[in-house]
């Protein structure tokens, strides 16, 4: 039966959102991205994920993985972030026990804290 997990980071040039539905195997999960800051023409999300999470599918961005290491950039038609504007992306992932929501997400290369 799926779960729903949620979490804000701090407010720096954006503010993002992490809902998760939990699966046996696996999960669904969506980022919302608020810019905060001034408008973006493009962008670059990060996040380490703490377990065995592996990406099976993204939408909304085009997503790569190396180990732990996710990286999500726009799609052509989502790129142009505007002061106040938000971007979602969407991913399915394997995973086998806990499946702990990741700490350090980063837009742009600045860090973000969870809260």
């Amino acid at each position: 039966m799926p779960s729903a997990a949620n979490g804000t980071l701090s407010k720096v040039s954006s503010s993002l959102g992490w809902e998760v539905n939990q699966r046996s195997t696996g999960c669904t999960a969506n980022v919302a991205v608020t810019n905060c800051g001034a408008a973006r023409s493009s962008w670059a999300l990060t996040f380490t994920f703490p377990g065995d999470q592996r990406m099976t599918g993204a939408w909304s961005a085009t997503v790569t993985q190396s180990g732990a290491r996710v990286t999500a950039r726009n799609a052509s038609w989502n790129g142009n972030l505007p002061a106040g504007g938000t971007a979602t992306v969407g991913f399915q992932a394997t995973c086998s026990g806990a499946n702990t929501a990741p700490a350090d997400f980063a837009l742009d290369g600045a860090p973000r804290t969870s809260g």
